[in-house]
């Protein structure tokens, strides 16, 4: 899952984050995911909504949330987002290892 706010290429918010559509999106996957990676195109310049968009997920859901800008300042939007994505995915899979080693 990714927002896509909208950032000037100098880190200006151009657009403020609607943050009831953001609750509504956030919502609709509770109970379908693992884990959420949040990617807004340009956030690398200002992820001030990255971090937004991320603790609202946190408060709604409980799960672990992977911010883009958190990982790389590499511009590329796809990469960054698909980046964002693969730890995201990894989170849960880590998880289980460690707790099934655990029980051993």
């Amino acid at each position: 899952m990714w927002f896509c706010p909208a950032v000037a290429i100098r880190g200006d918010i151009v657009e403020e984050l609607d943050l009831e559509a953001t609750r509504q999106a956030i919502l609709s996957l509770k109970d379908k995911v693992d884990a959420i990676a949040v990617s807004g195109f340009l956030c690398v310049r200002n992820p001030e909504q990255e971090i937004v968009v991320k603790a609202l997920i946190r408060e709604i859901t409980g799960l672990p949330v992977v911010a883009a800008h958190e990982l790389t300042t590499v511009l590329g939007y796809r990469e960054r987002t698909v980046t964002a994505v693969l730890n995201a995915r990894l989170i849960s899979i880590i998880d289980d290892l460690i707790r099934s080693v655990r029980r051993f």
